[in-house]
């Protein structure tokens, strides 16, 4: 998956703080922000072009992927807020 998401657009994710210690931070075309400790998940989002993909490595991993446009216009404008609070 990270190399889809290299290759496309200008990546964002907005992750925890442990994700810092993963080779997955070491990406260059990716931009990161990090979540504040006290608000930290196991959710780490990624958005690029219109897909969105929420990545959870707790327990059992897994991840969503969402292919659609009306979707990722409304969960843009929620990443947007919190990318620009970060």
């Amino acid at each position: 998956i990270v190399k889809e998401i290299e290759l496309k657009g200008k990546p964002r994710v907005i992750a925890c703080q442990s994700l810092k210690k993963t080779p997955l931070a070491e990406f260059k075309k990716i931009k990161f922000k990090f979540l504040p400790k006290w608000a930290e998940n196991f959710a780490t989002t990624f958005i690029f072009d219109d897909t969105i993909i929420i990545q959870v490595l707790k327990n059992k991993p897994f991840l969503i992927k969402i292919e659609n446009k009306e979707i990722f216009d409304g969960y843009k404008n929620d990443f947007d807020v919190l990318w620009d609070k970060l």
